[in-house]
């Protein structure tokens, strides 16, 4: 079969359309072609209402249709799949201009419609990460982290996918690990009823008393590293905190490691980083550099961002990023 098999997302587009064509195979066969509720609702706010169907080919990787290499859909796969009368969508760029609105949506009459594209390669996007070797976590429910490069290489390991960057011609390579679904269970479990900004100085006060958990390469068993006696909450989730920042840090190597890169920065995003311990943990994890993202909607910022790339040509960079040396500096000045 023609599907490509390294591919974005556990559960890609090829999956659903077979179900489709097994389940509905009447409205399937009504369908003339297919493609992402985000490329949907773009085109709808066209004044071209003959305007092609599109697919981007950020969200194109996620479907396990492209032929990531030469960056086009596989078209024979269709029918291999059961779906002969389903055309592929036309492919475009994300970042690219698809027409003007209408006027009858949200946007303005004659305001440019861009396509967008997955949501952590538009906050890496919007956070500057826009060249070969450059590294970006996008720290959420699912902490990906993915880093850039011009060709993909021969193999990819289990468990890393690959894809078509939003800008440049990129390719990436990118791992999942769904951290913030375990921090989130801990949580609930230990700090439930309780606001951030508690758990966070409390976490802050012990930070230094107890080491990482090993977390099994499964992902199924934490073992906490040692603890004190007089043990509290605080010193159970530090200890989780503390595993996953290691994690990351160990998929950062294992990316690098298949991109060929020497990898020394590494950019972070994500709501978490709003967070001072947080950020501390984790760059005690790393002899790498970290920056983080001031924004604490990077995704938003990234699509905001491509928007203007496709409008105009350019791109900002995102306003500040802070360091292990911004930090010290700031705590300089409030001595």
């Amino acid at each position: 079969m023609g599907v490509q098999q390294h591919r974005v997302g556990v559960e890609p587009i090829v999956y659903k359309l077979r179900w489709l064509a097994r389940h509905l195979p009447e409205t399937v066969a009504a369908a003339r072609t297919f493609t992402s509720l985000a490329d949907h609702v773009a085109r709808d706010l066209l004044a071209d209402r003959a305007a092609p169907v599109f697919l981007n080919v950020s969200h194109a990787s996620r479907t396990g249709l492209l032929d990531l290499r030469a960056g086009t859909l596989r078209t024979g796969a269709l029918p291999e799949l059961g779906l002969p009368g389903l055309a592929p969508p036309e492919l475009v760029g994300s970042a690219t201009v698809v027409g003007r609105a209408s006027g009858g949506g949200v946007l303005p009459a004659g305001v440019p419609v861009v396509a967008g594209g997955h949501d952590h390669m538009c906050g890496a996007f919007g956070s500057g990460v826009r060249r070969t070797g450059d590294v970006y976590v996008s720290a959420g429910t699912s902490e990906a982290q993915l880093v850039l490069l011009e060709q993909l290489p021969p193999s990819i390991d289990p468990g890393v996918d690959a894809g078509v960057f939003v800008a440049g011609g990129l390719r990436f390579l990118h791992r999942a690990t769904p951290s913030g679904r375990y921090y989130r269970s801990w949580r609930d479990l230990l700090y439930a009823g309780v606001d951030d900004a508690t758990m966070w100085d409390e976490l802050a006060k012990v930070a230094d008393e107890t080491g990482p958990a090993v977390i099994d390469a499964d992902h199924q068993r934490a073992q906490l590293a040692a603890l004190p006696m007089e043990i509290t909450r605080a010193h159970a989730m530090v200890s989780l905190l503390k595993g996953l920042a290691v994690e990351a840090e160990t998929t950062t190597a294992r990316l690098g490691q298949l991109a060929g890169t020497a990898i020394a920065d590494v950019t972070v995003g994500g709501v978490a980083v709003a967070w001072q311990t947080w950020r501390r943990l984790r760059q005690q994890a790393t002899d790498r550099r970290l920056r983080f993202v001031a924004e604490p909607e990077p995704t938003v910022l990234g699509v905001a961002v491509l928007a203007q790339l496709g409008a105009t040509g350019s791109a900002d960079l995102p306003a500040h990023l802070i360091t292990a040396e911004t930090e010290e500096r700031t705590a300089d000045e409030h001595r």
